[in-house]
């Protein structure tokens, strides 16, 4: 830690598979609250119940993004399914409600605190006051949309509003789908942005229709307007892009293709989905027939006898200016249950596989390998588009961690790359982050699930740009882009017990660090004698460009309320390992 910043510093060298070590900037992690003051916790709490009033889990289903040109400076915004008690000067009595952060993005000091405080008040049925928000940047990235769920009534609806820069709400809450069925529009990511103005964003995503045993899933275009009389937010279309679909959350990606979006998919109405895992191309344009929303629908793999295939991640291996591509990395859940004992969860593995996206077709580029993403529970995988290593990479990031709530069930992240001489996804390496990332136990029991073994936690990962590279005493001058990790995981008091539930914690992972030879050089420069051509840029920021809005992840309230405090980890260490090409 320095004088400077509120968070800590771990892993200050990197170590690979070989024993070699050398000098690299270390993985800086910033606790944002800790797991306790986290709802009504008492002895026997952690047995299951016998019905879904939900204690709430401390933080949630957390989703991150950048506001790049948010008034009095860029700001990263995160908002989760929230139950701390503490939060300063909130009026929210409930256990659950969406709760909203906001951190300004400083050149010395890297992240430092603006907002908490929670966005809605709701009186929810079983307390399902504000479930799985997303967001995403909206006019020219000075605000925020934000979608969550909310029961009123014993029917779950999707609602929305607007947010400010540091969580100021400036829409009232807008009902943006309703059904007649639970959980409806439940995300597993950020709306996508695929349009953008100072005036107008419209954005594209699909969600869980979850129904009963009438499970579906549902598509829908929002526009958000800005104008003299105010902000609005409201639903334009919407498509039911498949009649099946069992609570797995589809995936909604950008495409290089204007007015369009990616949409992969658990198919079936079983647990886990009995059809397989199946993409389609959902054409976001205004005013297009319902019946021509959906371009194509095509099988990545589909169940073969009790081998089922559900749950997937995709990603996008971007092209190296950020720009997006045509390529995605997919991973998937096969799930054996030949020996499935009642409702308990059979054995798990991942496949990767890259597919190739165009306006008529899906295609698969290679055959789904296993142990792509070798590490952690091979069930509640999170994955996100990026760079890596000093050339800044094209990759997708596949996040893993501990489906048991063990506090020292690591979070870690497999980092693959894509081979397109070969038509493959690559191995390139795979880094321990965290001391503790959380994908489903505590979660399953305080929340909305607790007699059935289907709760989950949705993780997050981005880009971020440094703000302080290449800053003479900046925060990590060398590194030109993290990858931010919205991390929830139950960690350890000082007294070796562990808190009560999940804490929320922001981790940067150095992600792109240029060597001194594969810097830009300023041609202009005058003490540069040698005046040499300048080298290729490294590539922008993909969160700046609404197409490439990949949710795909600071000084911080206490729990004590007011001020900025420091936690450290538990267990402080740092490990990469270099796979084989």
């Amino acid at each position: 830690m320095t004088s400077k910043l509120a968070g800590i510093f771990f892993g200050a060298s990197i170590v690979l598979a070989t024993g070699s070590a050398f000098a690299a900037p270390g993985i800086y992690d910033l606790e944002v609250h800790n797991g306790d003051n986290a709802g009504r916790a008492y002895p026997g709490e952690d047995r299951r119940r016998n019905n879904n009033d939900q204690e709430g889990a401390g933080l949630e289903h957390t989703r991150c993004a950048v506001l790049p040109n948010a008034p009095g400076g860029a700001r990263l915004m995160c908002v989760g399914t929230g139950s701390y008690t503490d939060i300063p000067n909130s009026p929210v009595t409930d256990r659950i409600q969406v709760l909203c952060t906001s951190h300004k993005l400083d050149a010395t000091q890297g992240l430092v605190q603006s907002a908490m405080r929670y966005v809605t008040n709701n009186r929810g049925d079983e307390y399902q006051n504000g479930h799985d928000p997303v967001i995403a940047a909206a006019f020219n990235g000075t605000a925020a949309a934000i979608y969550y769920n909310y029961d009123p009534d014993n029917n779950t609806r999707l609602w929305g509003k607007i947010l400010g820069p540091d969580c100021e709400e400036l829409t009232p809450q807008t009902q943006l789908l309703a059904k007649n069925n639970d959980n409806v529009l439940g995300h597993a990511g950020n709306q996508i942005a695929v349009y953008d103005s100072a005036t107008e964003t419209r954005f594209g995503s699909c969600g869980i229709g979850n129904g009963n045993g009438r499970d579906d899933m549902w598509c829908i275009g929002v526009t958000a307007t800005k104008s003299e009389q105010g902000y609005k937010i409201q639903k334009t279309w919407e498509v039911n892009a498949e009649t099946e679909e069992e609570r797995s959350r589809p995936v909604a990606l950008p495409t290089p293709m204007a007015d369009t979006i990616l949409e992969c998919a658990a198919v079936g109405n079983t647990q886990p989905p009995n059809r397989g895992v199946r993409c389609s191309l959902i054409n976001t344009a205004p005013d297009v027939p319902q019946d021509q929303r959906v371009m194509w629908r095509k099988y990545i793999e589909q169940r073969e006898g009790k081998i089922y295939r559900t749950t997937p991640s995709v990603s996008m291996i971007m092209n190296p200016d950020g720009s997006p591509s045509d390529t995605y990395i997919v991973t998937y859940v096969e799930v054996d249950t030949n020996n499935r004992n009642g409702r308990s969860k059979g054995r798990t593995s991942l496949k990767t596989v890259p597919v190739r996206v165009t306006a008529g077709d899906l295609e698969i580029l290679d055959t789904p390998k296993y142990d792509m993403a070798g590490a952690g529970d091979q069930a509640h995988q999170t994955s996100c588009s990026g760079f890596w290593g000093e050339d800044a990479r094209p990759v997708s990031f596949v996040l893993q961690g501990s489906i048991v709530g063990s506090i020292t069930g690591v979070g870690r992240t497999s980092v693959i790359g894509y081979d397109a001489a070969y038509r493959r996804a690559t191995q390139v390496e795979e880094v321990v982050y965290t001391d503790s990332f959380d994908t489903g136990w505590i979660p399953q029991y305080y929340g909305n699930n607790p007699n059935t073994p289907q709760g989950r936690n949705h993780g997050f990962c981005m880009m971020l740009d440094n703000p302080g590279y290449g800053v003479a005493g900046g925060f990590q001058s060398e590194v030109k882009q993290f990858l931010l990790v919205a991390n929830t995981g139950r960690k350890l008091r000082m007294d070796g017990t562990a808190q009560d539930k999940l804490s929320f914690d922001l981790v940067l992972v150095p992600a792109v660090v240029p060597t001194a030879a594969t810097e830009p050089t300023d041609p202009t420069d005058p003490t540069d004698p040698t005046d040499p051509e300048p080298t290729d840029p490294q590539p922008t920021d993909p969160g700046t460009n609404p197409s490439t809005s990949l949710g795909g992840c600071n000084t911080t309230g206490s729990s004590s309320g007011g001020g900025l405090v420091l936690l450290g980890l538990a267990v402080a260490f740092t490990i990469r390992r270099r796979r084989a090409q």
